[in-house]
């Protein structure tokens, strides 16, 4: 247990919100930032939004959550096995 850390490929990049809630993205090899709420962490998709200056709204029929600010409707945003990546 006390090398797993050490032992893992992956990097987590940490980011603090204004009122000091963590929001984590796994960061993999290409570098590339993974949302780690996976596809159902709706409130943490649409605060990390909230936050984003890049959050463009995606085409009508790739919107996926009710609000309509939310990572999981971004267009910048790519699906993944578990999550989705953000391209920006």
């Amino acid at each position: 247990m006390a090398n797993l850390f050490e032992e893992s490929d992956e990097r987590f990049l940490v980011t603090l919100s204004s009122e000091g809630e963590d929001k984590m993205w796994q960061v993999n090899d290409k570098g590339e930032h993974e949302f780690t709420g996976g596809k159902q962490d709706w409130i943490a998709a649409a605060k990390a939004a909230e936050e984003c200056s890049c959050f463009q709204e995606d085409d009508e029929d790739e919107l996926v959550a009710d609000e309509n600010i939310s990572c999981y409707n971004c267009r910048y945003r790519r699906w993944t096995a578990k999550s989705f990546i953000c391209c920006k």
